[in-house]
This record gives C-alpha cells, structure tokens and sequence, in this order.
C-alpha cells in the first residue's frame, strides 16, 4: 500500500506548504540491453531499453573516444561503461577497466551492480581499498596478485589508488596495480562533483600519470551530475591520452515528487489566541501594517505564521508554541510498501527518534536507525533488510546521503533542514530511482533555528534556498596543484623521469621546492609523502574520544584540518552533542595525538578552568538581555554556535605555501527573544548575538599548498565592514554563479590601524584567478538583497552578522564596501602589468632629506584576557636609522608611558622642533588616536599642532597619472622598493601570546620591532615614490 501523506495530514488538522515537481525521464532508445548483451536477458534491466545518453556513451567508447556523461541521478551511468567492457569481453578480446568511486561505502549499490553483471560473463571483478587489502594481505600477497591478474574490473578509491600510485612512482613492483597502470583499457572516475577542487586536482594528475606509463593509452570516462565547463575537462583528456572526446548529457530520472513543508498543526488555534492577545490598545497601536493583516484573514498568517510569531514576542506579546508531533507522522510511514528515510542533524537525535517510536508503537516496529556508532555488520544487516522490505523507516544522521542505496526508498523525511543545500539535494537524491514507485515524496519538518529562519522570512525564502541548486564543479587543469603533484612524480621517482614541464616549474618554485634549478630532496620527499587525497598530511586521522563516567568511546578519527578548524577546546561538536574538553599533545606542542570530548550534560561548566571564565561572560551577556541563564538548555536548543578562530599564513601573490594555525574559540550566543526593526520599508525579525571569547588553549596545525592573495587596505577602512563585506560577496558569489562556500576564505587583519584581507582558497581551485572580477563588480551593481541574504550570512560568518545588525541590515552601506572591496582586487590585478611598463626612479633616502616616517602601533586586550594589558610600539625612520620602541602597560591615563617609549617620544619632538624635519604618517587621524591610547601626550600635541605642509598624511597626496587607483603598498613591493621582513600574521600570534602570557619575551618583541621598522620605511618609501617626478615608459592597459 502507497502511503499518501496529504492524506493523513488533512485527517488530523495539519497545515502545510505543498508543491509538484513533475517527474522526469531521460529519452529513450530501440536498443534493449539483452540486444547489446544477451546474458542480461534474465536480469532486470535485460528487456528495458537504453536511454540516448547511454547509448551515445557507448558508441563513444566503441569508437575510441573518451566520454564525460553529464547526467543527474538514477539515469544509469554506470549501465553505460559497464556494457562497453561486457561487449569487449562477449567477442572475447581482454579487458582491463578501473573504476574510481568516492568510497566504496557509499558506492554499494553500482559495485553490487557491476558485480552481478560481471559474472554473468564471468568476468573477473573485484574491489580494493585499505581495509579490504588488509583483509585480503591476510591470505599472502601472491594470492592477492593472482585475484588481480584474472580481474577484468577493479573498483576502488582515489585515496586508495593514489597511495598506490605514489608507491608504483618509487619502485613498480610494489604496487599492487603496477600492471593496470601499464594495460589499463578504461578508466572510469564516478561522482566527480563529490570531490573538491584539490581532490580534483589530484584525479587528473592521477590520471595524467597513468596515461604516461601505459603501454597503450587507456579511455576515460568521466561521470557527473554537474560538471562545469566539461569541454575544458575533455581538452586535457585529449592531451594526455591523445584521444578524441565527447560530452554527452542526459536527463536525470526522476518519477513526480510532492513536498510538504510542514507548518503545525494547531496554527488556527494560535492565531484565536494571538488576535485576542493584541486586542488591547496599546499593542494594536505598535503593530505595522502587514501583521495587522494577517491577525484579521487567516490565510495570510498562515503563509508566514513563524514570522508573526517572532515579531509579536519581539515587542513583548506572550505567544504560544507551534505544536509539531513528528512520531506522529512518522508512524503512517511504517506500512507503505517502500521505504522511508528519516534524516535527522545528529546520532543522539537519530536514537531519540527510535526510541519515542518504540515507546509509542511498541519494539518490534520495522524502524532502524543507521550510523557509524552502529556496528558494521549491523548496518550491513539493516541494509539488506531495507531492501528486502523487512526495515521501512530508517533514521539517519548523514551516513544515508551520499550514495549507499537501500533499495527502493519513496520518500525522504528531513527532521529538521541540512544548512548546506548540496546535503540537502544529496539526501533527496536517495529516492524515487524507481519507475514503480509512481510518486515520491519530500517531507520537511522545521524543528530547528535554522528551519525557522528561512521559514519566519516566508515559504518565499525557503524556495530561494532550495532553488539555488548545486554548486559548480569546476574541473580546472591549469590548477598548479595539478602541475606540483607531476613535477614532484618527476622528480621522486628512480625511473620516471621527463622533463618538466614550465607549468611543473612554476608550480615547484611557487611551493618553495625548486629555486635557480635547484631542489632540496629532504624537502621534496616530506611533500611528497605528506600530499594524500584528501588532505596534505599522515594518511591517518587524529583519534577522538567521547569521555564518559565509565571510561571513553571511540568515535570517528578526525582530519587533520578538521583538528585545527573544528576541534579545538570549547568548540562545539552538535553530531555528538559534546564539547571539545581537552587535547593530548603529542612530541610537540603543535602535534595531538588524541581529541576528548564530553557530552554537553556531562561538562561541569562551573569548576572547569577551561569554561569558568566564558560561563560568566554567558551569564552577564543573558541577564543583560532579560533572560535567566541556562547553559545546558541554550546548548541543547543550539543557541550556542562555536567558531575557531585561526591565523592563516596565506600566499600573497597567488599560489604557494599555506599554513593555518588556531588561535581562539569564540561561542556566538543567540538570545531567546527576537527583535524587530523597520528597515527599508521592511519588518525585519532578528535574534541578537553576541560573542564569548574562550581563554583555551590550542593545538595542531595545518599546512598545504593554495591559491591566496594578501590586499593592505586603507587605514580609514572599517575592520568590521570589510569583513561583513567580504561575508556578502560570498554569498553573492555562491547565488550568482555557484561557487559553493568555503571554497574562497576570507580574512581581515588589524594590527593597530594597519589593515588587511586576504582572499585564499582552503582547497586549491585557481578560482581567485580563473574569476572575471569585472564581471562580479557588475554583478554588485545590479544585486538586489533578499532576505535570504541575512539568514545566509548568519548560517557562513557569525562575526558578520553581528555587525549587519548593528548597522540596522542597511544593506546600502555593504553594497558600497563590497564594491570597494571588489576595487581593491581588481587594483592588484592591474598592478603588474602598470609597474612592468612603468620605471620610476627615487631620491635615496637619507636625513639630508629632512624626512621622518612614524608609525604608532597600539593592542589592548579585550574580553579573552583576564587582565586589560597595552601593547604599544612606536618606530620612527629618518632616512638612514630605525628608531623604535615596544612595552606593554595598563591603559590607564594617569599612568607614565615607560621610560624607553618617553625617550623616543623626547626624541622624534626634537627631530621636528629643532631639526626642521617633516613628519610623514600613513594617517594623521589614526596616528594620533593611537598616540593617545598609548599615552604619548607630548607627541599628540606636536602632532595637532603641525600644519599640512609639514604633517604629511599619505593618503592625501596626490598619486601621479601613471599608478592611478593602485594600491600604494602593493605597487611598492611589486616595484621592488619593499619587502617586508615579518608578515603580519605573526604578529597576530604574537599580540595572542603576550595577551595570554602577561609577558613581552625578547623573542615576541623583536617581531613586533621587525613589523615597526617594516611599516615606518614602506610609509618614507610611498611618500618619496608618489612625489617622484622622474618617471620612464607608460602605462600599459
């Protein structure tokens, strides 16, 4: 029996969005697969016909082509490869294929079919990764060599495969694929819009390499849902097989889908109970018009009836709770004749799911749930029930998104929505691959904040977020990590040895791995062993543990970067509902060996140094806003989201050495009661944030090679604009052309009042280059904010958010600055072309010249630290010496600056009063504002009382035609008058440990001077190349 959900739902009064999404069906063909293969005919698929794309894919193969099938789920791309190794096999000529899946895991259903089909002709087939070597090792490696000899198809992963390949690169005969590298016939790569933009990379390097040690060059199929730009991906295939190619696409299969998206089922009740709740006058006189509207016609406020809910609780309106029973719709899912996945956003929240079923339905209900704290084999098991038909609800956390097929599964249940749209199209994809279904379902049930945002903004913004679709995959070949991976080959391997290429070239020296010809090979070996698939490091991950009263539970080994981004004490980890409580170190301070965690109910909060300090920030920021503190409950409500902040040692002129460090934890706390604002013409319903820094400590690191640009902003520049800024160019970019988040990062910088942003890729893409930023600062112009933009802002950068509410989401202001930032990129784009036509020529620096350069540079620490401690540093440069000085004090204004900041401070005065010097500044206004915290009295008045002919504030002079709208300190550096000797990131770090030392070691205290003396001369320097009037050759545009 088909169970309709409109149904039932209409029986017990629930209100609900619903819509059609018509079915979809790839164009068929004549041809049947027992035409092609006459051992199909007692299978399955042997009578159904070929859809075109199928066919079409395997006319390519036959005609020596490599083929990239574009094609959406459930459209039987693996049909169309598989019959063209099957054909070969049938008139007898030998086959070699390799297929490459994501995981074999999540590839259960292609590889049972490959395998099913394989022995109908009894082709050797057989699947590798590591724990499946390990198993098959037990039995002896000659065994194992021989079971490869007689397989015609091998399926197995990238991680795997290049691990293999590295060891094949250093002496042949250990691998164990060293004779399909040689006489692969077919390469297929399944899924390349799982992989991200490094892992890409490294497929196409993979590939490349075992083109060139073939002895006959292999065919290659690649297979996608969305693959931008797929004829780019066909050219390089063309390059390195020397074959022809062909993109085929097709229609994805899909049978008619309806969606509810759940609202309540008491929504009549609450709108009786709201009306009579505004009656009285005085709230009746608060209320704009739009929800006056909605409390007189059900109908409207029914359409957004969070919205309503929120804005009356906002202005003081006690409001009653939307009543969702979700065991009760799920019960009458427990005898539809197909199954019913059930994806929830943690385990606990899984097994919770099962265990309210049970309670109410009793314990042999055909309900399972399905995740990696499930045993293997119990998992294995459930699965085959779920095909079987035994299991008909499965509740899981993730580990059901992403390809493991369980049969015919007609509907998806979402307990709450993903804050990803790619898991969500990936959860969906799990249904309706079956014609005999007649109809699928998608069933939505908000039950957490991020639901009822994009639901109290209207069903609108719910639609606007499910329409933006996949993102891109951009297939990029000019990507240097591509290019770094062949030339290190080249290089590490005993026998595989070319010439390397100028882009491998360029790639190398940009890595710091080859300079003036030559290479370090220490270094090249640790890249090399240290450059896996799926993150630069050990090809083991970090252990974790849940710690509990009896002992501790091992949960899911952690990455590398996952370790620096995400699990560091204090953060957050909601797929267990615990915390980060400590890390164990390893041989260093930056090496961990083990992460522990506690359940949120198991943290004591109050006697724990690690949260005592942050529990009192919680506790004033909660009763500051009129709520009573709960910690458990705000954690279990997940009111509390954590952030790692990192410093990033970014590339500054495009691809090179990447480095991210962790620096603090911060929790953004987001109160219970909304707020509202008028905002444009807009009611606008908002929850306040607020940040808690955690004094925890760090561990780990993580390094790699990427793509990162570093941009020095004008001083005036407001830290917290440029950041929500760049937030909102993200968001632009994911919405304009579909370039997922995360996949450019972005950071601001500010070391007293000298700013920065960087631009860096976490995972190397060549997207910052490949970008037409022209294009996008039109697209700025011309864009209009939606209220998707503020609940995407809130899901990417909380930091962010916080400051669009203090700009009252004046959505005019970011505008501007995102178009300033856009400027700013398109300036160091234009730069190297400008300095190469341009010979400018100085006056040598020296105290003839009458000039000083002075740079102040001030730190107080904020709320992370337990004491308020100053950080002041001055340097001053006239010509010929560096003057400086650096101490730490309390910001107390009563308080002498220390002797050696007063002694300088005597010194510059003298310089201006006696010797006639001007004074150059990068900015008058904060140069002084920083002399004032740091208490230089003296200087501060000199200063105020200095005419513009004699203070020179570098912004204000006038640039000469040829450098334009550039950026004074990149035209500097690229016109080799500069180069800094200390990056501003350790600085950072460094202000970070004086904070939570206390102390100014002499370590920490030169870098700081180095950054002073860095600073002082690149301001002597722009002043003296903006005022030169010896210029040679002309801009070139």
């Amino acid at each position: 029996m088909r169970v309709d959900t409109r149904v039932f739902l209409d029986k017990m009064g629930y209100r609900y969005h619903f819509n059609v999404e018509e079915a979809s069906q790839p164009d068929f063909t004549e041809v049947r697969f027992a035409d092609i293969i006459p051992e199909l005919s007692g299978t399955r698929i042997g009578g159904q016909r070929l859809y075109s794309h199928q066919l079409e894919a395997l006319n390519a193969l036959r005609s020596g082509e490599n083929v990239i099938l574009v094609s959406g789920t459930g459209s039987g791309k693996t049909e169309a490869w598989v019959l063209y190794v099957l054909e070969r096999v049938r008139r007898g000529d030998p086959v070699k294929a390799l297929a490459i899946y994501p995981t074999l895991a999540l590839a259960n259903d292609q590889v049972r079919r490959i395998g099913e089909y394989s022995k109908l002709l009894k082709l050797g087939f057989t699947q590798l990764d590591s724990s499946k070597v390990r198993r098959k090792l037990a039995g002896g490696r000659t065994r194992l060599m021989e079971e490869l000899g007689r397989a015609g198809i091998v399926v197995t992963n990238p991680a795997f495969l290049l691990g293999d390949l590295k060891k094949f690169l250093l002496s042949q005969s250990s691998a164990l694929l060293h004779n399909y590298y040689k006489e692969a016939d077919l390469i297929v790569v399944d899924e390349i819009d799982f992989y991200s933009p490094r892992s890409i990379a490294l497929l196409l390097a993979i590939l490349e390499v075992i083109s060139e040690v073939s002895d006959k060059k292999p065919l290659v199929a690649v297979l996608g849902a969305t693959i931008s730009q797929p004829e780019d991906l066909g050219e390089f295939l063309k390059r390195v097989t020397g074959r022809g190619y062909r993109v085929v696409k097709g229609k994805p299969f899909r049978v008619e889908n309806r969606v509810y998206i759940i609202l309540g089922k008491n929504l009549r009740d609450i709108w009786d109970k709201l009306r009579s709740q505004v009656a009285r006058p005085e709230i009746q006189g608060k209320l704009p018009d739009e929800v006056k509207r909605a409390l007189e016609d059900f109908n409207s406020f029914a359409e957004k009836p969070y919205f309503y809910i929120q804005y009356l609780e906002s202005i003081g309106v006690e409001t009653p709770s939307i009543h969702l029973d979700y065991t009760e719709i799920l019960s009458h899912y427990l005898n539809d004749d197909y199954a019913t996945i059930v994806f929830t956003k943690s385990i606990s929240h899984a097994e919770e799911v099962l265990r309210e079923l049970k309670s109410r339905l009793g314990e042999d209900i055909p309900a399972s749930t399905h995740h990696h704290l499930v045993p293997k084999e119990r998992r294995e098991e459930v699965e085959e029930k779920t095909r079987r038909g035994v299991v008909k609800l499965l509740i899981s956390p993730r580990t059901l998104s992403q390809g493991i097929d369980i049969g015919e599964v007609g509907r998806i249940v979402h307990l709450g929505l993903p804050e990803d749209v790619r898991e969500f199209y990936q959860r969906e994809g799990r249904k309706g691959r079956r014609v005999e279904l007649g109809f699928s379902e998608t069933v939505i049930i908000p039950l957490g904040r991020w639901d009822r945002e994009l639901l109290a903004n209207g069903f609108k913004a719910l639609e606007e977020w499910l329409n933006l679709g996949i993102e891109r995959t951009l297939i990029n070949p000019d990507n240097l990590y591509l290019h770094l991976f062949l030339g290190l080959s080249k290089l590490i391997s005993p026998w595989f040895k070319m010439e390397l290429t100028d882009k491998e070239k360029e790639a190398l020296e940009k890595a710091g791995l080859l300079e003036s010809g030559r290479v370090d090979y220490n270094s090249l070996k640790r890249v090399f062993e240290r450059l896996n698939f799926y993150e630069y490091g050990p090809p083991y991950g970090v252990k974790r543990y849940l710690v509990k009263e009896g002992g501790e539970v091992a949960l899911e080994p952690i990455g590398h970067c996952d370790l620096v981004e995400r699990f560091q004490p204090g953060c957050i980890d909601y797929g267990e509902e615990s915390i980060v409580v400590a890390l164990e170190r390893g041989r260093s301070t930056r090496h961990v060996a083990r992460v522990l965690e506690k359940r949120f109910r198991d943290v004591d909060f109050y006697h724990d140094d690690v949260f005592r300090v942050a529990l009192e920030e919680y506790r004033y920021v909660k009763e500051g806003w009129g709520e009573k503190p709960n910690i458990l409950k705000d954690l279990l409500s997940g009111r509390i989201s954590s952030n790692q902040l990192c410093v990033v040692y970014v590339p500054s002129k495009g691809f090179g050495a990447y480095r991210k460090i962790p620096n603090r934890c911060i929790w953004s706390l987001r109160s219970e009661k909304p707020r509202s604002l008028k905002a444009g013409g807009e009611t606008i319903v908002f929850y306040d944030r607020r940040n808690i820094y955690l004094p925890t400590p760090t561990g780990g690191e993580y390094r790699d090679f990427t793509y990162g640009y570093s941009f020095q902003v004008d001083p005036a520049e407001n830290a917290e604009l440029l950041r929500l800024a760049l937030a909102s160019l993200m968001i632009l970019l994911r919405k304009k052309l579909g370039i997922a988040f995360e996949t450019i990062m972005y950071d601001v910088i500010k070391v007293g009042e000298t700013k920065y942003f960087n631009l860096h890729e976490p995972e190397a893409a060549g997207l910052i280059d490949w970008i037409d930023w022209s294009y996008v600062r039109k697209l700025v112009e011309e864009y209009d904010f939606t209220p998707l933009d503020r609940i995407l802002l809130s899901q990417i950068d909380e930091l962010a958010y916080s400051s669009l509410v203090s700009y009252d989401f004046n959505w005019g202001i970011v505008k501007q600055e995102m178009l300033r930032v856009v400027d700013y990129i398109l300036s160091r784009k234009k730069l190297y072309l400008v300095v190469k036509g341009v010979r400018v020529r100085i006056p040598k620096p020296g105290r003839s010249l009458k000039l000083g350069s002075l740079y102040v540079f001030t730190e107080v620490s904020g709320e992370e630290s337990l004491k308020t401690t100053l950080i002041a540093g001055v340097g001053f440069f006239d010509g010929e010496g560096f003057y400086h000085a650096v101490e730490i004090y309390p910001p107390i204004p009563y308080i002498k600056p220390p002797d050696s900041l007063r002694e300088l401070e005597s010194m510059i005065a003298e310089k201006i009063d006696y010797e006639d010097y001007k004074l150059i500044v990068d900015s008058k206004e904060k140069t002084i504002a920083q002399l004032k915290t740091a208490n230089l009295r003296t200087l501060v008045r000199v200063l105020e009382n200095m005419g513009p002919d004699r203070l020179i504030d570098v912004r204000e002079v006038k640039r000469p035609a040829w450098m334009g709208d550039l950026n004074i300190w990149d035209t500097l550096i690229e016109a080799g008058l500069f180069n800094p000797a200390v990056r501003v990131e350790d600085v950072v770090l460094v202000v970070s440990r004086v904070f939570e030392k206390g102390q100014l070691y002499p370590e920490l205290r030169k870098v700081i001077e180095s950054f002073l003396a860095d600073q002082s001369k690149a301001i002597y320097l722009a002043y003296l190349l903006l005022t030169s009037t010896e210029v040679e050759g002309k801009q070139v545009s």
